[in-house]
């Protein structure tokens, strides 16, 4: 009920409260912003299982991270700061470099192994599975977005692969994600050109993800 009164740029859940579950709320939520055509508030879940069924389960609900308890005061903090920080004001990405793909498979590689050592390697495989199979559509729904003029559709639709790609660890993608819904939040146009590269960036984090499920095994 406070969302219909006022915008809230982050949303901590718990997974269990009284009367509705967190899985529950946050379902209420995302159907409210679609009806209402309300901008999408990140949520973090707060829950003190860590399964891999948890977590997909999660995802699958329309939340975009997570926080365990008991709570370290350093995941938290990491966790606010990747979001609350892609709150602010976009600024212009340059265009990509050997740099910064290597920067790119880097960030992946790190946070897949974070994730298969939360989450034990079939847990991180699950995740990933989830991520490979919906990616595709997410950057079909951008693609229509854009060539249809829908604001709304490309605001959310930037907002989830932004929320998707942070689990994955795709740096690039969470940062140009997060420029094209700014844009759209500051009623500026977004040409076509941005939503390719944005794509583009995407397809690449899917090769790098790829490279670390055949050196992992997972």
């Amino acid at each position: 009920d406070a969302l219909e009164q006022e915008h809230y740029d982050l949303v901590l859940m718990d997974m269990r409260m009284p009367g509705m579950s967190g899985i529950e709320a946050t379902v209420a939520i995302r159907e409210r912003e679609r009806h209402s055509g309300r901008p999408r508030t990140a949520i973090v879940a707060m829950t003190a299982n860590a399964m891999p069924e948890d977590r997909v389960a999660c995802m699958e609900a329309g939340m975009d991270d997570f926080a365990t308890k008991p709570l370290d005061v350093a995941h938290l903090s990491a966790v606010l700061d990747r979001w609350l920080r892609g709150a602010a004001p976009a600024v212009e990405a340059p265009a990509p470099t050997a740099a910064a793909a290597a920067d790119d498979a880097a960030a992946i590689t790190a946070a897949l192994g974070q994730l298969a050592e939360d989450l034990g390697p079939h847990g991180a495989r699950e995740v990933v599975d989830l991520w490979l199979s919906d990616l595709p559509g997410q950057l079909e729904e951008l693609r229509v977005a854009a060539w249809g003029r829908d604001t709304a559709r490309l605001r959310d639709g930037a907002h989830t692969l932004r929320s998707t790609t942070a689990v994955v660890g795709a740096v690039t993608v969470t940062a140009l994600s997060t420029e094209v819904e700014q844009c759209v939040r500051a009623g500026e146009p977004v040409e076509i050109a941005r939503v390719d590269a944005l794509v583009r960036a995407a397809e690449r984090a899917v090769t790098h993800v790829q490279a670390w499920q055949d050196a992992s095994g997972a």
